[in-house]
């Protein structure tokens, strides 16, 4: 069975999703600059983490897809906090990236805390 979705599209969803979310946060212009540059690096763990901390005040992204994005254990730990919080998403996509078991386990903690997100993938 064949992956449907390639990198370059996951990259370029990822860059529309974090754009979409930038222009409805309260952040400052030089943050907002900052997280970009970040996403334009294609992801990791450093992205994943600038990611998190915009999405701290998300109040109107509901799906968020982070295929191939290089995220591992210590990116999905900044995103399991924020989930723990979260009241608005309701799918977050992880695909093909690089988390681990520490990583999982954050995750799964957070949705013992999350009432909104319904589908983690």
């Amino acid at each position: 069975m064949g992956d449907t979705h390639s990198k370059a599209e996951g990259e370029e969803r990822a860059r529309e999703e974090v754009e979409a979310l930038l222009a409805q946060t309260k952040l400052r212009g030089e943050v907002k600059d900052k997280i970009r540059a970040i996403a334009n690096n294609t992801g990791g763990d450093k992205w994943a983490k600038a990611l998190a901390e915009a999405l701290k005040d998300n109040t109107c992204l509901k799906w968020l897809t982070l295929w191939y994005n290089r995220i591992s254990d210590e990116g999905a730990l900044a995103l399991a906090e924020v989930l723990k919080h979260n009241t608005t998403m309701t799918a977050l996509g992880l695909e093909h990236n690089n988390i681990g078991p520490e990583g999982a386990v954050a995750l799964a903690d957070a949705l013992k805390h999350n009432t909104t997100l319904t589908a983690l993938m």
